[in-house]
Order: structure tokens, then sequence, then C-alpha cells
């Protein structure tokens, strides 16, 4: 059934970009825990 492959396809992509950005977040605050010392 293709409309819920597509929704899984979308879901997938979604939880991918929350990861990226999660992981963005940690890199930024690890960066900004050294700056501070």
């Amino acid at each position: 059934f293709p409309f819920a492959t597509a929704i899984k396809r979308i879901r997938k992509k979604i939880d991918d970009a929350e990861d990226e950005s999660q992981s963005a977040i940690e890199t930024i605050r690890r960066v900004g825990y050294r700056f501070r010392g």
C-alpha cells in the first residue's frame, strides 16, 4: 500500500532530522563547555 510507505518514509525523514538537530545541539553544548573552561 503506497500511502503507508510514504508515511513511513516521511516519519523516517523526520526522525533523521531530529537526530541531526539533537547531535548538533550536543556538539554546540560541548564546544560551549570548552569555551567556558
